[in-house]
């Protein structure tokens, strides 16, 4: 048995989403898969691709056309420029990180990583053997740069994982903190930065990304993919954008780890991407009416907790909510209140005194889950 697989850890989020099935009329606000149908030009693209007899292996890289589609609307939407031969796309984001960590990184390198932060960045890195350094993106609710610079001056950092919008906080980068953060990264011209930008759609205002820096592209990888943009997380449709050296050696991974990605979905997702831009919007829209109403809730049962700025999670704390840990709080919670959300705990040390609530659930569902909650939190004042 490889050694480094005894290290990795199963997800705290699965474990919480397995609890659920054992407990009747439970709510869960654990797992994030958008609750939204899969647009429709995108389920039409798919049929169209099995009827055309898109079935085969495609390139290892992808479809040229899909990767010029990609490239155009990053610039368009972001002001992120990579050529359709800088993408590689891959069977989901997991894939995407997968490759990205086995690619860059040796045994025993330092990596930046974020906390609390997704539980793969974490779990991968010790697969691949490297070391783990954690800055604190959670600082009453900021990105504590300081632990980022002390991480630089303390350790040689191979490389820096950034994600924002952010899972589990919906922190997203403000212009001030693109700009300080980008000010820090020009003076390690040596680290790597891996950019996971898969919430990018999903941001309450100007997504703000240090992809916009071209002084840094030939170091950025820049991860993302389209699960929960189309909200299509079955289908299995990442990508990794890339300059050289990286592209070369980040495709060699790629193709012994899956070959290609699902050609019907490339196909598909082609096909449909224009017009199910449409439904990007719609779901934005109506993820901005459902945070803004966990937030309010939360506040007026009496948690500490901030806006978020992009994704759909939000993470209250549980300073003067209870005296346990947040994975005692949760497992409570779900026998007592019948509600399933995710211990802090899961997403790293940092994460511990808080816990993450998932709104993709209809507004409905959410009232009667944080009703519970507050039910419940009422029980522990007692």
């Amino acid at each position: 048995m490889n050694k480094r697989v005894k290290n990795v850890e199963y997800s705290g989020i699965r474990k919480f989403f397995d609890q659920v099935k054992k407990y009747k009329d439970c709510v869960s606000l654990t797992v994030g898969q958008p609750d939204f149908k899969l647009p429709k030009p995108i389920e039409e693209g798919v049929m169209r691709a099995i009827k055309e007899g898109k079935t085969q292996y495609t390139i290892n890289q992808g479809i040229p056309e899909l990767r010029e589609r990609i490239s155009r609307y990053l610039e368009e939407e972001y002001s992120i420029k990579f050529s359709p031969d800088e993408i590689i796309l891959t069977a989901g984001g997991s894939e995407a990180l997968f490759v990205t960590f086995n690619t860059l990184f040796n045994e025993g390198d330092y990596v930046l990583t974020p906390s609390p932060g997704y539980p793969a960045y974490e779990n991968t890195l010790k697969f691949v053997g490297a070391n783990r350094v954690f800055y604190n993106i959670n600082k009453d609710g900021e990105i504590d740069f300081e632990s980022i610079e002390e991480g630089f001056r303390n350790n040689n950092i191979n490389g820096i994982i950034l994600c924002f919008p952010n899972n589990p906080t919906g922190l997203a980068l403000s212009k001030e903190d693109k700009e300080k953060l980008y000010g820090i990264l020009k003076k390690y011209p040596n680290c790597k930065i891996i950019s996971d930008e898969i919430y990018s759609s999903i941001s309450y205002g100007k997504f703000e990304t240090i992809s916009e820096y071209e002084d840094l592209l030939d170091r950025i990888i820049l991860v993302s993919g389209f699960s929960k943009m189309f909200s299509m997380t079955g289908l299995r449709l990442g990508f990794i954008c890339s300059k050289s050296p990286y592209k070369e050696e980040l495709n060699k991974i790629h193709l012994y780890a899956t070959s290609a990605a699902p050609s019907i979905v490339q196909y598909g997702t082609l096909y449909g991407f224009d017009e199910a831009l449409k439904d990007v919007e719609v779901m934005r829209s109506e993820f901005e009416k459902r945070r803004d109403f966990v937030y309010k809730r939360l506040v007026e049962i009496g948690f500490k907790v901030k806006k978020p700025m992009g994704a759909f999670y939000i993470f209250p704390s549980l300073e003067d909510i209870t005296t346990k840990n947040s994975y005692d709080f949760c497992v409570d919670l779900l026998k007592d209140g019948k509600v399933a959300c995710v211990p802090g705990s899961a997403f790293g040390e940092l994460g511990e005194g808080s816990l993450r609530i998932s709104y993709c659930n209809s507004i409905d569902e959410l009232k009667k889950g944080l009703l519970r909650i507050e039910n419940y939190v009422k029980k522990e004042r007692e």
